[in-house]
């Protein structure tokens, strides 16, 4: 353990006693990642879970206290956090709705709904005055910075090597170029408005209490674009996971729900639209989310991450023209 990681857990448990609860009687690694460290604290009052998240994903110990002072219901109990290290600690929020979904599939889908209309409330809601300056925390994702942002990377001759990219890789990145912008530039036509994202908005990510409350969790990927990324993870995640098609009368209803909870103008076929070109901009967003704080990380790190936005290149439509 680094003198850092030592530090994160000297300040959790001190942060443990001045929020009146007892020391952590078991300490347990949960995950080390190139993005971020995770201990599970177990205290006689209950669980609590530390996070230390590396340069690029520390954004989400401002995010979580922004978030849970303007709209806690649908998110993560933080206790604490020290935004300037990227320090982050939350109280247990209950089973993954992974598991829940497995044991109970009608029960999960009403978790689901509810988590995701409370989370197009708050994309929605990111447009009122009282809101937090959500835009000048997080990285800009807009259709246009997309195109750029993606087009930079997969410039980077130098990093796509570390990822293993091959000659024929590189003969297809000028189509990887166009079929991008020409995405994102659709995406742009719908108008929908840049807000809130999770980035990483899966059912492994949504935790339900023991009282059956849904909460959201792992910020660290949030960022400012348009309000569909996250829908079509989540989405796509419960279809693969739990064999459910697409065109299913619960996953119509839900998207339905989301567009009205949304309160965006447009039409339901038009927001059907916009989400097929988001779906087929996944891999992009992949390629986003994998290089983010790439530049701060060792070049083990750095290789690790470069061999995933690889793939989700390797992994982009390149042979429809057209949604």
């Amino acid at each position: 353990m680094n003198t850092s990681q030592s530090d994160c857990l000297a300040w959790g448990e001190r942060q443990l006693g001045r929020a009146g609860e007892a020391a952590a009687v078991a300490i347990v690694l949960v995950k080390r990642r190139a993005w971020s460290t995770v201990w599970k604290l177990e205290t006689p009052s209950g669980r609590f879970y530390l996070k230390e998240a590396a340069p690029g994903f520390d954004v989400e110990a401002s995010l979580l206290r922004a978030l849970c002072g303007w709209r806690p219901a649908a998110i993560v109990e933080l206790v604490t956090a020290d935004a300037t290290r990227g320090w982050v600690l939350t109280r247990d929020a209950g089973r993954l709705l992974h598991d829940v979904m497995f044991d109970d599939p009608e029960n999960g889908r009403a978790h689901l709904h509810s988590v995701l209309m409370a989370y197009a409330e708050i994309q929605a809601d990111c447009q009122q005055a009282d809101a937090p300056p959500f835009a000048h925390m997080l990285e800009g994702r807009s259709p246009a910075a997309m195109s750029c942002s993606f087009a930079a990377i997969v410039q980077d001759d130098e990093l796509l090597r570390a990822g293993g990219a091959t000659v024929d890789d590189f003969a297809q990145r000028d189509r990887w170029l166009r079929r991008v912008d020409q995405l994102c530039r659709e995406l742009a036509a719908f108008g929908l408005p840049v807000t809130l994202e999770h980035g990483d908005l899966h059912i492994s990510n949504i935790m339900i209490s023991g009282d059956g409350a849904p909460r959201i969790a792992d910020w660290g990927d949030a960022c400012w674009a348009t309000p569909l990324h996250a829908l079509v993870m989540c989405l796509d995640d419960v279809a693969g996971r739990h064999k459910i098609a697409r065109d299913d009368p619960w996953f119509v209803r839900l998207t339905r729900d989301y567009v009205a909870t949304l309160r965006h103008g447009g039409t339901v076929s038009d927001f059907n639209r916009a989400l097929a070109v988001a779906r087929a901009l996944a891999p992009a967003s992949g390629v986003l989310q994998w290089s983010r704080g790439i530049s701060h990380m060792t070049a083990d790190a750095r290789a690790i991450m470069a061999g995933h936005i690889v793939k989700h290149l390797r992994s982009h439509p390149l042979t429809r023209e057209t949604i």
